[in-house]
């Protein structure tokens, strides 16, 4: 999933100086990765369909790295697979942030390790 944001966040930005920033935190019971870039965003007319299959709204600044718009929707079955969620958020600055949300699991006591 995160290959796939990163390699996202490569393709469609056009910036002059392209960036692209991953950082992570805990938030409350939630760990929390976010993927941004400084490239064009998303329309606001592409943001309720980006996570459709085959949807494709913006266009790659390098055409020939076209995809098929599967990315997004595939990564945001197996988040959801892990009880997680992925989301367009909004962030400062000019781009696209797209933020990884799961679970904080609880220790299982019965797998603890025995004491010496």
């Amino acid at each position: 999933m995160l290959i796939n944001l990163i390699s996202n966040a490569i393709k469609y930005n056009d910036a002059e100086h392209p960036e692209i920033g991953v950082s992570s935190r805990i938030a409350g019971t939630d760990y929390i990765i976010e993927v941004s870039d400084n490239g064009p965003g998303i329309a606001e007319k592409d943001r309720a369909r980006i996570f459709h299959k085959f949807y494709r709204g913006g266009r790659s600044a390098r055409p020939r790295e076209a995809g098929a718009g599967l990315g997004l929707p595939i990564s945001r079955e197996i988040i959801a697979s892990m009880n997680g969620t992925l989301d367009l958020v909004d962030h400062k600055g000019q781009g696209a942030c797209f933020a990884i949300t799961l679970p904080l699991l609880e220790p299982d006591p019965a797998k603890a390790p025995s004491d010496p």
